[in-house]
């Protein structure tokens, strides 16, 4: 919370509970309340999940994904893309590797990888004197 409150200033902390769901919604966001379901973060090798998903989507089923995945999708809800649909698939995913991004510093560990936020970093790599928030305000914004 507190590197979230120095490098996201304006960026309010969401207030976290935690339920159990159908493995539809993983995390649930309202406002400011963030809910995470848990049966979505029981280990890559969880039966059930070998029946259902894939071993890359498996891969992020596990303990330390959940408050990674919880921080990208309350980013989300925080700095929506207003015309996702209308927006050119290049701007989607330049979108989702700031919020990727960001969630890396936020956390101060790399969650997502390289190839999940390179565009980010090289656009960061030129504009070294921009904030994160300012970062996903432009990206935000760039969607419209």
């Amino acid at each position: 919370i507190n590197r979230m409150r120095r490098l996201l200033p304006e960026g309010e902390a969401p207030d976290v509970y935690t339920q159990i769901g159908d493995f539809e919604q993983s995390v649930v966001v309202s406002g400011k309340l963030v809910g995470i379901s848990l049966e979505k973060y029981l280990g890559s090798d969880y039966p059930t999940y070998k029946r259902f998903y894939d071993e890359q989507q498996r891969k992020q089923m596990s303990r330390e994904y959940m408050i990674p995945e919880c921080m990208s999708i309350y980013l989300l809800s925080l700095y929506p893309p207003s015309d996702f649909r209308g927006s050119s698939a290049e701007m989607r995913d330049f979108h989702f590797h700031c919020i990727w991004y960001v969630v890396n510093k936020l956390l101060g560990k790399e969650f997502f990888g390289p190839a999940e936020t390179c565009k980010a970093d090289a656009f960061m790599q030129l504009h070294k004197d921009m904030s994160l928030s300012d970062l996903l305000n432009y990206s935000s914004k760039k969607m419209r």
